[in-house]
């Protein structure tokens, strides 16, 4: 699963739309949108967040975010 696949099936699984999320974080809903199509990352700091907020698998949820970050790299 992409990050943002596992950050938008936590989010169902609590019965979340994305502005609640968005709340919870503290961003803004256009945020919670692009992580979860994949086309930005959220920052580190918010990625804890979300692990806790949703009761997301923390090392899965790692791994998909370094993954992430390292295809944005390979893009440069």
């Amino acid at each position: 699963m992409t990050l943002g696949e596992i950050i938008r099936a936590g989010r169902l699984r609590r019965g979340w739309v994305q502005e609640d999320l968005a709340d919870a974080v503290g961003v803004r809903q256009t945020s919670v949108s692009i992580w979860e199509t994949d086309k930005g990352l959220p920052e580190p700091t918010n990625v804890g967040r979300l692990i806790v907020l949703l009761d997301l698998d923390a090392t899965a949820t790692w791994l998909a975010f370094g993954r992430a970050v390292n295809e944005s790299l390979e893009e440069l």
